[in-house]
């Protein structure tokens, strides 16, 4: 397994940096899209708060979970799409530490998973400028803002490493702690009427429990998806529809079988992916990523070549 490990803020400024480089690209600061401009069914464009108008020729709504595209609509007299919901109350903490040569065994990752008994996991990645990214995460439990509450939480995972990580490295800033209330998918593929001019893509269709890190990989392969010449938007959608089965029944199988995941719909009824299970590898798994990268099936979608 090959993999390029980076810190959110170098990987998201690098894709910035690239983007306004090119010609004719402008980023428009603290502006909020509030509405659609919609001429005879066809979308041309957004309102900004302030009520100015901003023509485009397609407008994309990337956004996130809560996208205001079933919103709006529904102001068009357009039904919006049905929605699947798990209700997951993931919690998890995230802080930095100092890295050293020696951490880990020179190991850079290591992967924690829950368990039914123990509904507790973590992550470790290495990044730049010889930094720890830890986060723990819980079911309805997350980390104590201390320093030490971090470290009994991470005691109480099922494998020793991230504890031992925790308590020997040198901390980097304060507590970072989120929530996580359920996954969404929005099925737009299933929708017989749909305004030209405008798509959805990203967070805005399909909202992954972010323990199992689907989210940027899965909007990444939905926006090849826009090179394709045919950019209507029903034909869009059912397309990358195909891209979010597999990633959102293998999340869902998961959280229903750690049993912390209510009014999920049976995913086997949604589309015919095999079931899988990525929380309990095999016993060394848990602890070793060497053994996780030939053991253990990856739940990352690849882009099929």
């Amino acid at each position: 397994m090959t993999g390029l490990l980076a810190s959110r803020p170098m990987l998201e400024g690098q894709v910035r940096r690239r983007i306004t480089a090119l010609p004719g690209v402008q980023v428009l600061r603290d502006s909020v899209a509030t509405g659609l401009l919609v001429e005879r069914d066809r979308v041309t464009g957004v309102r900004l708060a302030g009520g100015q108008p901003m023509p485009a020729h397609l407008v994309i709504d990337a956004s996130v979970r809560g996208s205001r595209t079933p919103f709006w609509l529904d102001e068009l007299g357009i039904v919006p799409p049905a929605e699947e919901r798990v209700m997951l109350d993931v919690r998890y903490g995230t802080r930095e530490f100092r890295r050293r040569p020696g951490d880990l065994d020179g190991d850079l990752i290591v992967v924690v998973a829950p368990t039914p008994d123990k509904p507790r996991g973590g992550v470790a990645l290495a990044m730049e400028d010889d930094r720890w990214i830890i986060t723990l995460v819980g079911y309805g439990q997350a980390p104590d803002p201390s320093l030490d509450g971090f470290a009994t939480f991470a005691a109480d995972l099922p494998a020793p490493d991230l504890h031992q990580l925790v308590t020997t490295a040198q901390p980097i800033g304060e507590l970072q702690v989120y929530r996580s209330p359920a996954g969404i998918r929005r099925r737009y593929e299933q929708l017989t009427r749909f305004p030209e001019g405008l798509l959805v893509t990203g967070d805005a269709v399909c909202a992954f429990n972010p323990r199992y890190g689907q989210d940027m990989t899965v909007a990444a392969l939905e926006a090849l998806d826009l090179l394709k010449p045919d950019l209507r938007p029903l034909p869009f959608f059912k397309r990358i529809a195909k891209v979010v089965d597999g990633p959102w029944q293998i999340t869902v199988d998961d959280d229903v079988r750690l049993h912390h995941a209510t009014n999920a719909v049976n995913p086997k009824n949604a589309c015919s992916t095999p079931t899988w299970s990525v929380s309990t590898p095999p016993p060394l798994a848990i602890r070793s990523w060497r053994c996780v990268s030939s053991e253990w099936p990856t739940s990352t979608p690849r882009r099929r070549r």
